[in-house]
């Protein structure tokens, strides 16, 4: 029996399905899918080499034994899973130094901070690992700010190198800004009365002032201009990982985040009550009940009238 040759639109399919499988390559369950190019790229790079902020609870921290802990590390993790790729922290003594070896190179990926100016001359960015927000914190006596305009002569302390630093300096020159070595010490010169407020993330403030003890802090405002859009920095020279990475950080679900954040630290917001709400709300119902018993009374006056007739 002669072979019959199948019809054109299954060679069509068969040659689509062969394009197909010739450029992905196959898909470990968990992980997001890659090119073969992709996928041979992070083979060739090993590792993926990175510089991080070595004591920046709690997100994140090395440990004496060179270990990598905290909300970035946990993330990073689940990067490097969704990718079926490994990282490896090249050591640095303070956030000073990650940003000098990033700057030469010597590390591929910063993988917790924010874009600035400054920071895109050496580095591209992925999207957000993380959103959060900063906050000022001043001692309870503080008035609440609204206006960081309205702060005229006010001293502000902030860790060395950040990007808040950054924003402060160029839109609000009417506020004194102060530097200090660490998280840790910027707090502890509010308690003081060395400086009258400094400006952290939400969960650097949440975490610090309860393992810390500075009861006599509390939050007195935020600029939401200023969130945390806290994200990986990319050396230039390596565009394709940067593409590569987006994939398994868009992967990410808002509940994994929430997860990981909470394993740290537990945050609740607490919205304020809306008692013109609930007033109104109360006012109407009045009105509906008091309209229900008028048209009730009528009916039955109506009612009575027609019995007497």
């Amino acid at each position: 029996m002669a072979n019959r040759r199948p019809p054109a639109r299954y060679l069509v399919l068969l040659a689509v399905l062969g394009s197909v499988s010739v450029l992905f390559a196959q898909v470990t369950p968990g992980t997001v899918p890659l090119t073969r190019a992709q996928r041979a790229y992070l083979d060739e790079i090993g590792p993926v080499t990175m510089c991080v902020d070595p004591d920046w609870m709690p997100f994140e921290y090395i440990h004496p034994d060179g270990s990598f802990s905290g909300i970035a590390a946990d993330l990073v993790d689940l990067v490097a899973r969704r990718l079926d790729t490994t990282f490896s922290v090249v050591p640095t003594a303070d956030w000073a130094q990650t940003l000098a070896f990033s700057q030469e190179g010597r590390c591929l990926v910063i993988p917790f901070l924010n874009r600035t100016p400054q920071r895109e001359e050496w580095l591209s960015f992925t999207e957000p690992l993380l959103v959060d927000s900063n906050v000022f914190i001043s001692r309870e006596e503080h008035p609440f700010v609204g206006n960081p305009a309205d702060l005229v002569g006010a001293t502000l302390v902030l860790p060395e190198g950040t990007s808040i630093e950054e924003f402060v300096r160029r839109d609000y020159p009417n506020i004194t800004v102060m530097t200090t070595p660490t998280e840790r010490e910027a707090f502890e010169m509010v308690t003081r009365r060395e400086a009258d407020l400094t400006l952290r993330s939400l969960i650097i403030a949440a975490w610090t002032i309860r393992s810390e003890g500075f009861f006599n802090l509390k939050i007195a405002g935020r600029i939401p201009e200023y969130d945390n859009h806290l994200r990986m920095g990319v050396l230039h020279r390596e565009p394709l990982l940067r593409e590569i990475l987006d994939l398994a950080i868009t992967d990410i679900t808002p509940m994994e985040r929430q997860e990981i954040v909470n394993r740290h630290v537990y945050i609740q917001i607490v919205e304020s009550t809306n008692y013109r709400l609930i007033i109104g709300i109360g006012i109407l119902a009045s009105l509906v009940i008091a309209a229900t018993l008028w048209v009730n009374q009528r009916l039955r006056r109506l009612s009575s009238d027609r019995l007497r007739l």
